[in-house]
């Protein structure tokens, strides 16, 4: 018996380390720089507050960009496809050199991109497909064990490969813009020289977060013939119209949801729900990320409970394909219990004291003018719009049940 219980232990082991593997590494440098940033001496203060200071930058750097505050904390970041940076009220206000080098960086990014404009529609593709491969990865890993099919784990290869070189771009877009912001942050004669140094250490900090991250891909890739060989878990059996199974009349019953679930999206697709609010618009993305988390948990139970009652090639694809619809809004559970607990221990420990520049409060937008968010999905890009596609990935296997219930 307890060979039995260590040999399952192993192989799910083994098959939610793999999937996990870059999110623990990433979280094990989210503590390190963390713990740096603390042991590192705040500076003196700047002239001016970082979004001033940006404000002024993008004149002479990239005059097309416009610079938008945020109410949302923690937003700063570069959006192409409105040529727009959005910072936080915390960095706007913000007078230290961290605040300033953020904007730069930002900054750095806007003018990497106006040098390339075929770049604007690159980058974001990049990232958007680094987080759906490695998704498609999860899913296709998890369901290609549990059913010992090689050829699931095939698909789960090439979809760590396609995680892979799309990181790989992100890392240089992001290496590039760090390149470009000390470059902009040394011009400017009001940063002190021993300023700089800390600059270079906050960009470093933050460019190791997405590298970890790429490095767990790269450690996955490395150590496939392992994996594969040991993650295999089950074989399934071929599916049968056995009225008994509870998972078979919870489908019937959760059938409203998904086509209700589906007409939602493609809605959203062909015509997005105007927002003429930042309110609004994040009232908005919260009601999508309930639809997108029940969605998942309802498809896990289902999957679940038919996989002692179903097999075969078209129903392994089904399920893969529903199973990466479940893995975004799961895993950001378990990345947010896996993180509470260390943020919540790095607050304790290294919290510092409220800056006299975090007091301030910056100027208001001007009236009517929409944020980056906003704008985005009033009029979202192609490749946006494509990416919500994943969304209707458990129709598949809805059809599937369907017609094997129905012929």
């Amino acid at each position: 018996m307890f060979d039995w219980i260590y040999e399952l232990a192993t192989h799910w082991g083994v098959v939610f380390g793999a999937v996990a593997l870059p999110f623990l590494i990433s979280a094990a440098a989210l503590t390190l720089t963390q713990y740096r940033q603390h042991r590192r001496e705040r500076g003196a203060l700047l002239p001016a507050s970082a979004g001033d200071w940006l404000s002024k930058q993008v004149k002479r750097y990239a005059p097309s960009v416009e610079v938008q505050l945020h109410s949302q904390e923690g937003l700063d970041a570069y959006f192409p496809g409105v040529d727009a940076i959005g910072l936080s009220q915390r960095t706007w206000n913000g007078r230290h050199i961290e605040q300033w080098t953020i904007a730069a960086h930002e900054l750095g990014h806007a003018v990497n991109i106006g040098r390339s404009p075929e770049m604007a529609s690159l980058l974001p593709i990049a990232r958007l497909a680094t987080d759906a491969a490695w998704r498609g990865f999860a899913a296709a890993f998890l369901v290609g064990a549990l059913f010992g099919s090689s050829w699931v784990l095939g698909i789960a290869w090439t979809f760590a490969l396609c995680a892979v070189l799309a990181g790989a771009v992100v890392l240089a877009d992001e290496a590039s813009a760090s390149i470009k912001a000390m470059e902009i942050l040394r011009e400017e004669r009001a940063v002190p020289a021993d300023e700089l140094g800390r600059a270079f250490a906050d960009m470093r900090d933050a460019f190791s977060l997405y590298a970890a991250i790429w490095v767990g891909q790269v450690l996955v890739l490395i150590w496939w013939p392992v994996l594969q060989s040991t993650a295999v878990i089950g074989t399934g059996v071929e599916m049968t119209q056995d009225w008994s199974i509870p998972a078979l009349w919870l489908f019937f019953v959760l059938m409203p949801f998904f086509l209700l679930r589906a007409a939602h999206v493609v809605t959203q697709i062909w015509s997005p729900e105007p927002v003429g609010s930042e309110f609004r618009l994040f009232t908005v993305m919260q009601r999508e990320a309930q639809w997108e988390f029940f969605t998942g948990f309802f498809i896990l139970v289902i999957v679940a409970g038919l996989y002692d009652h179903a097999s075969g090639p078209v129903f392994v694809l089904s399920v893969t394909l529903a199973a990466m619809t479940a893995i975004g809004p799961l895993s950001a559970v378990g990345r947010a219990l896996v993180l509470f607990p260390i943020l919540l221990t790095l607050r304790k420990y290294t919290q510092r004291e409220q800056a006299d520049d975090e007091a301030l409060f910056p100027e208001t937008r001007p009236e009517g003018a929409a944020p980056a968010l906003m704008a985005l999905y009033n009029n979202p890009p192609w490749y946006l719009r494509l990416s919500w596609v994943t969304n209707l990935a458990y129709l598949p296997l809805v059809i599937v049940l369907v017609a094997q219930i129905a012929f």
